[in-house]
């Protein structure tokens, strides 16, 4: 009976979920007087073959939209198929006159110009082809921080994404002032419509193979997929359809929004490209991709100063930024781990590097670490930077964390985007800080003693600072049996600093 009962189910399911989209679409005819572009975008691409039977577009404010399902949409269905014709590529950027002009000079302009060109170039043109899409396209970027006003800006007072957007704006600017020196004709976009493009590339293109040949490409339709991880939605090129593809990794139940993953990045990332920052930037396994840039430099007061700056092929004022995020062990983390390492090693322990060529690169060729000594130096190094990090933030983190709980921050404004971004940047220089107040500590022990530790406070492996504590601390601790090995002013200093004393050691905090 409950087999029979099956193919009815399914049916009154699908039935549910067309009422629910004709549900909304009556809403948004309402209050979207412009929600006729949308529709003619969904036309056009229907009409060339495009396929997505089981999509619907629903919109939340004027520039904000996404991508549901019909109905319950079960593991590895292809929910959309976008024929080449529709893409904009690369190689089609290159083809236009001022395209073939930056080629001619052999003009090193990003890729992401080329496209911006062809958008603003075609999209003149009354009778293009992708006139239904261009009609879709965000008319202003008011989200996006290279187009924030002061006021916006001031939310992010100690950031160095603040910096980011000066550079990412002086790019731009360089960028459009030699497109217009090899052709003249393109001044009459101004600078701020090139800009727009760039921001229309940026956060819509798509890397993908298209019958052997690797480009770059705005698909229509498929770009208004949200961000979401762990992703549920693979994308690709299919040759044999000789169309771009979005397939379900999982079940995805009707009336839900279908999201795409944009990737492991950190908020400054997302919301520079993106103009969005991820409240939860955090992985099942509790991988964290948030990070924070600090400037590292060797010791001038150092006897191997010269010799380890000599070494990275670095001037000797020169400081080096780095980022970290709260997994010691990422790539970027490791490098800045690397430096403070080099920074304390000693004569003999620099013996023990790695051989090389030329100069050292940190970030290929990581430093591990070297002793108990050596890595309490270095931890309580990287603490103090941070701690010097928290400092140049206007506010704490608890106000931070208040505001986003107290609901009044409206959703998707810049406003709750830059505390979110802020927020993630003062977790991870707190996280350096409670670490080394847990870890130096535990690196003058004694392994039968420090293992009480472990299995005490970090047995949860998710949690970053466990994972230090076992892998880093506890490998230290349990390879040598010297005792009295770290310097009593840096115990010192992390007891100052730490409100936490017990005789079986310092519980990991919850944060953490």
């Amino acid at each position: 009976a409950e087999d029979d009962a099956g193919p009815l189910l399914r049916l009154l399911d699908e039935l549910a979920g067309e009422l629910e989209v004709a549900r909304i679409a009556d809403e948004q005819l309402v209050q979207n007087p412009e929600q006729d572009r949308f529709d003619a975008l969904v036309s056009w691409l229907r009409a060339g073959g495009a396929r997505f039977p089981d999509l619907f577009l629903q919109r939340y404010s004027e520039d904000n939209r996404g991508v549901h399902a019909k109905r319950q949409i079960p593991a590895n269905r292809q929910v959309m198929v976008i024929p080449q014709n529709f893409l904009l590529t690369l190689e089609k950027a290159k083809q236009t006159e001022i395209g073939l002009k930056l080629e001619k000079a052999e003009l090193s302009a990003r890729k992401h110009c080329y496209l911006s060109i062809l958008v603003l170039i075609d999209r003149k043109d009354a009778q293009s082809f992708f006139q239904p899409y261009y009609r879709t396209l965000p008319r202003s970027y008011s989200n996006m921080p290279i187009f924030w006003n002061e006021n916006d800006l001031e939310l992010l007072e100690g950031s160095h994404i603040l910096s980011q957007i000066e550079d990412r704006k002086r790019n731009i600017r360089a960028d459009y002032d030699e497109i217009c020196r090899v052709a003249p004709e393109f001044s009459e976009f101004s600078i701020r419509e090139f800009s727009w493009a760039r921001m229309v590339v940026a956060s819509r293109n798509f890397t993908v193979n298209v019958h052997g040949v690797q480009t770059d490409a705005l698909v229509p339709f498929a770009d208004m997929l949200n961000h979401l991880r762990p992703r549920e939605t693979k994308w690709e090129f299919e040759d044999e359809q000789d169309a771009f593809t979005i397939t379900s990794l999982d079940e995805i139940p009707a009336g839900r929004q279908v999201y795409d993953s944009y990737g492991k990045k950190c908020n400054s990332r997302f919301l520079l490209n993106y103009g969005f920052a991820v409240e939860n930037n955090t992985d099942e396994d509790g991988t964290c991709h948030n990070e924070v840039h600090l400037l590292v430099c060797m010791d001038p007061s150092d006897d191997l100063f010269g010799r380890k700056v000599e070494l990275l092929g670095e001037d000797e004022d020169h400081e080096i930024d780095v980022r970290i995020s709260t997994s010691f062990d990422a790539k970027n983390t490791a490098e800045a781990f690397s430096y403070a390492r080099l920074r304390f090693a000693t004569a003999e322990e620099m013996t023990g590097l790695p051989s090389f060529e030329g100069e050292y690169d940190l970030c290929e060729t990581p430093i591990h670490p070297i002793s108990r000594a050596n890595e309490a130096a270095a931890l309580a190094y990287l603490a103090g930077l941070c701690r010097a990090r928290l400092a140049a933030y206007p506010t704490a983190l608890q106000e931070d964390n208040d505001a986003l709980k107290s609901g009044e921050l409206e959703v998707y404004s810049n406003e709750r985007n830059a505390r979110i971004l802020v927020r993630g940047e003062k977790e991870v220089c707190q996280h350096y800080i409670m670490l080394a107040e847990m870890a130096i500590p535990c690196l003058d022990l004694e392994w039968r003693d420090y293992r009480k530790i472990l299995l005490k406070n970090h047995r949860d492996l998710r949690r970053p600072a466990s994972r230090y504590m076992l892998e880093v601390v506890g490998n230290l601790v349990k390879k040598t049996r010297c005792f009295g090995n770290v310097p009593l002013e840096l115990r010192s200093s992390c007891e100052k600093h730490s409100s936490i004393n017990n005789s079986i050691g310092p519980p990991i905090p919850p944060s953490l």
